[in-house]
This record gives C-alpha cells, sequence and structure tokens, in this order.
C-alpha cells in the first residue's frame, strides 16, 4: 500500500521534478557521441542532479531510474577529483542521460510510470555466457579506476593489504621475467617492475577495461589480452615467474577451475599471489551467532558449516540491477565467493596440481586506518603464530608455488 502512494505522487510529481534535472543534465553535458571538454563546474552540476534524481527513484521505488543514476554518480566523483575524460566516463552522456530520457519519453506517453515489479535476475553460471560479458562490460565502463589506483596510495582498506604483501614478497624473492596480471582493471603492479626488463601482460575479460587501462599506461611496454580469467585459453601454460590475481578468485563461477588455470601459468619456481575474501566476511551478514560459529569453524581448519554444510568455500551471490552499455535495463545474480583459507590447499591436494601453499595471512581484527599501517601488519604477523587466532579475519592473501622439477600432468 505504501509502495502504492509513492507511485501515485511519483506520477503527479512527474513534469516538476525529472523533467528539470534532465533538461538541466542536457546543457550540462555533451550530446550522446560526441566528445567535448566538460569544466569542473559542469561535473559538479551534473553530479548534483544525477544525486537527487537518484535519491528521488529510490524514495518512489524506481529501481529502472535509480539504476543508471548510482553509475553516472560513481562516474562523475570519478571526473570530479581527476577531470572529465570521454574514455572513462562516456557512459554518463551516452547511456544514463539518454535512457533516463527516453524513459521519461515513454512515461509522457502512456502516463505511467516505469515498471516497479522486481525483475528475475539472470543467474550467471559460466563466464563464457553472453550475460556475464554484458554485466563486466558494464563494470568496467563505470569503475571508478582512477579512484581506485588512488586509493593504493593512501592505505585504503583491502587494497593496500595486496600492494603490502606483493611488494614485500618481491624484495624477499627470485628475480621476475615475466609476469602475468589478472582481472587488470585498476591495476597499479606494474609500478613495481622495471617494465624495460620485465615483460608484463594485463588480462581481463572485459575489452573495455583493457583500452580504459591501455589509455592509462601508454606509452609502457605492456601486453593487454582480453581472456577468461576462469579458463586463460589466450594465454601460454608454463611461461610465468609470476600470476597475480587480486580481488578476481571471488568473481568467478567455478574458482577451482579458475585456481587450476592459474597455476598452470606458472613456469617452475613460479609464484601465484592470491587476494580474495575470507568465509568470515560472508558470515557477518548472519549475525553474531553465524559469526561466532564461522570463526569456530576457522580456528579449528575444519569445514565453513554455517550456511549449508559448504566444505571450504562459501559461494556466495549477490543480484545487481543495471542499465548496460546498449541502453537496456537488467537484472544478474552474480558470483561473490568467500574461502576458507584451507580451501587453496584443499583444491592443489584434490586436483593433484603441481603446487604448495608457501605463505598464508588473513587480514583483520586490527584496524588497518585507525592504527595505521605499521601496527596493522605486524599484528597480521603475529596472528599468523597463534593457532587460535591465524584464520580469523576478513581478507585473504595466499602465495601458491609451482616447484622446480615439476611437469603438467597430461
Amino acid at each position: 500500500m505504501a509502495e502504492d502512494k509513492k507511485a501515485v505522487a511519483a506520477e503527479q510529481a512527474l513534469p516538476d521534478v525529472l523533467e528539470k534535472h534532465l533538461a538541466a543534465l542536457q546543457g550540462l553535458l555533451p550530446p550522446p557521441k560526441v566528445s567535448r571538454a566538460v569544466s569542473a563546474g559542469e561535473v559538479e552540476k551534473s553530479l548534483d542532479h544525477f544525486r537527487a534524481l537518484g535519491e528521488w527513484a529510490a524514495q518512489h521505488c524506481l529501481p529502472r531510474l535509480a539504476a543508471p543514476c548510482r553509475a553516472a554518480v560513481r562516474l562523475l566523483e570519478d571526473a570530479r577529483r581527476f577531470g572529465y575524460s570521454p574514455p572513462d566516463h562516456r557512459y554518463v552522456a551516452d547511456v544514463a542521460l539518454p535512457y533516463l530520457q527516453r524513459e521519461v519519453e515513454q512515461w509522457r506517453c502512456t502516463g505511467r510510470a516505469p515498471d516497479r515489479t522486481p525483475e528475475r535476475p539472470v543467474v550467471l553460471l559460466r563466464s563464457d555466457d553472453a550475460a556475464f560479458q554484458n554485466f563486466y562490460d558494464y563494470i568496467s565502463a563505470t569503475q571508478r579506476i582512477r579512484l581506485r589506483m588512488e586509493s593504493f596510495q593512501h592505505l585504503r582498506g583491502y587494497h593496500y593489504k595486496d600492494l603490502y604483501y606483493i611488494r614485500r614478497l618481491l624484495a624477499k624473492g627470485p628475480p621476475v621475467r615475466r609476469v602475468l596480471d589478472l582481472g587488470c582493471c585498476g591495476t597499479v603492479y606494474p609500478h613495481l617492475f622495471d617494465l624495460d626488463r620485465v615483460e608484463y601482460v594485463g588480462v581481463d575479460v572485459s575489452q573495455i577495461s583493457l583500452d580504459r587501462m591501455a589509455a592509462i599506461y601508454a606509452g609502457k611496454p605492456i601486453r593487454w589480452i582480453k581472456d577468461d580469467a576462469t579458463t586463460l585459453r589466450a594465454v601460454e601454460d608454463g611461461a610465468f615467474d609470476l600470476v597475480l590475481a587480486t580481488q578476481v578468485l571471488e568473481h568467478l563461477p567455478d574458482p577451482e577451475a579458475g585456481l587450476a588455470s592459474m597455476v598452470a601459468k606458472l613456469a617452475p619456481g613460479g609464484r601465484l599471489m592470491i587476494g580474495t575474501e575470507s568465509a568470515l566476511g560472508g558470515a557477518a551478514q548472519g549475525g553474531w551467532l553465524s559469526r561466532a560459529l564461522a570463526g569456530l569453524s576457522l580456528i579449528l581448519g575444519g569445514y565453513y558449516f554455517v550456511h549449508g554444510m559448504t566444505p571450504y568455500a562459501f559461494p556466495h551471490r549477490q543480484t545487481d540491477s543495471y542499465v548496460d552499455l546498449e541502453g537496456t535495463y537488467r537484472s544478474v545474480s552474480v558470483p561473490h565467493s568467500h574461502f576458507h583459507p584451507l580451501f587453496f590447499a584443499r583444491v592443489i591436494r584434490e586436483q593433484r596440481l603441481p603446487a604448495r601453499v608457501t605463505f598464508l595471512r588473513v587480514s583483520g581484527l586490527i584496524n588497518l586506518h585507525v592504527l595505521g599501517a605499521g601496527a596493522h601488519f605486524a599484528g597480521q604477523e603475529l596472528k599468523a603464530w597463534l593457532p587460535i587466532l591465524r584464520y580469523l579475519g576478513s581478507q585473504i592473501f595466499v602465495v601458491i608455488e609451482k616447484p622446480h622439477g615439476t611437469e603438467e600432468k597430461a
């Protein structure tokens, strides 16, 4: 009943709210497919209008209008910090604004608000499906890449955790000649290497990600390859001294297959460095009891039994609604798994992979932002020596090494 009243109010407010904001945005942003400079003032005003539109649509239960506004706000926040760039922020003027204009025009003609019924999400089960590609093209086009890259410089959350361990382990390990960077949208890792001496290959499932990263690293000798991290068919086996897969594994429909593909790309003596999410992070959604039970399970090193007796991995999914690059509203259920720290050793053992876990840290319990990086990472080293705390935390960083003398199984 309350939602029906909001819908009626939304229809009555059409001329006064939506048309005002859309008319203002049309004067601030370039027409679709037209590249022109957008000033800082225009970016700021556009951000205010999209925020107001999104808040209004959410209040009136209109997800089809709220979704493109959320994406536009993300990109304009990036543009406010780094300037408006058509390759990075094209979605705002080419997709979000024309879509909203079409929806409002249809509303005006029919006298009916956009459908408020939640669309049944398409479940993404295979990484080679068209729906999977469609979603990650949207993610790649709307990700705040430059803000994400900047976050590494300010010790922000799990992004910095991965960079910290990679930098530390590279300093202690053997020299690296070939690097494979998986899920490379927003990567800062090329800065760790002398690219005149190291062959660097970036892989992403979306060509849009690769194009944006190629623009950022223009002039650098980096090879960009479009491929799926689950299978990695376009990348040669046994060729890389270092494979980086940070915040990638949890998004794969089949993480076990993905892990096996990553190991297959290692040269003998090569190392695979993975940053991903701990099972305890998923348990936090279930309140204090499931969190306590998951913590007990992690301490004991057994099964992650809180959600359906799933051994070592929690195959969580999340629903995302969005307007794709063709201007079509979609809803999908995407993988977002969490892993027990022993997941990696189990897959290596069960699939008889020629590899072993050589380093494992589970970050958490000590706040990075409040106490600083020194206290945070010193605390993680202390935790690693205490069996009762070893596996507690929301983020995992693991190193898997392929020993010298190993051969791939036929």
